[in-house]
């Protein structure tokens, strides 16, 4: 209840998912639209209870929490009679865990939401389950500056500290980090980014190179 979020629940869920993307079946097998909507359902809730957990609390500063090798290969079966092995390079051995600031602030990230964000997966115990990875998604950037090479400009009041510095304050916590761009000098069209964008006319966009 309030914004607590029970890990057994959350196990559950990460169980849940990674029975989906781990099922052995035919090489040519294609999920339903039934196991479609049940993934999806699944992760929306799992977005859903970590929003509340993360509304009701305060910043704070938990240790790291040390990153662990991937476990060891495992034999998959594809079809009948046939076995593949997966590389041991430490990529992919689990599905996409994280945060996204877009399925919660949308356009308008900011600092402060980010790092509450980053110390509940620490402190929650979510961060040891393998939910490591803090993305911020569109609405950090300005615009991009109006001589070459068009350095994107950062939205300070957002993020004071500026963007390589929560990187580093991420990294410090043994959380990963990812940044979206565009190659255009903005991000989404949305209302609430269109009126801070320095491209927007009459955004002085001539004043940012």
């Amino acid at each position: 209840g309030g914004g607590s979020l029970d890990l057994a629940q959350a196990n559950r869920l990460l169980s849940a998912r990674e029975s989906n993307v781990h099922r052995a079946a035919p090489s040519d097998y294609k999920p339903t639209e039934a196991e479609m909507s049940e993934v999806r359902h699944l992760i929306n809730r799992f977005d859903s209870l970590l929003y509340r957990a993360v509304s009701s609390l305060p910043l704070s500063s938990p240790s790291p929490v040390p990153v662990t090798s991937p476990p060891p290969p495992v034999k998959l079966t594809t079809a009948p009679g046939r076995l593949s092995r997966p590389l041991n390079n430490g990529l992919g051995w689990k599905p996409p865990m994280g945060y996204s600031t877009w399925n919660d602030c949308g356009s308008t990230p900011n600092s402060s939401w980010v790092r509450r964000t980053a110390d509940y997966l620490l402190s929650s115990g979510l961060a040891e389950l393998g939910w490591r990875q803090v993305n911020v998604d569109e609405g950090w950037m300005l615009g991009r500056g109006a001589s070459p090479p068009h350095q994107p400009i950062e939205d300070r009041e957002l993020f004071p500290e500026g963007m390589g510095a929560l990187g580093v304050w991420l990294h410090g916590r043994g959380l990963g980090y990812g940044l979206y761009s565009s190659r255009g000098s903005k991000q989404c069209d949305r209302p609430e980014y269109r009126a801070r964008c320095l491209h927007t006319p009459p955004n002085p966009a001539s004043d940012h190179a």
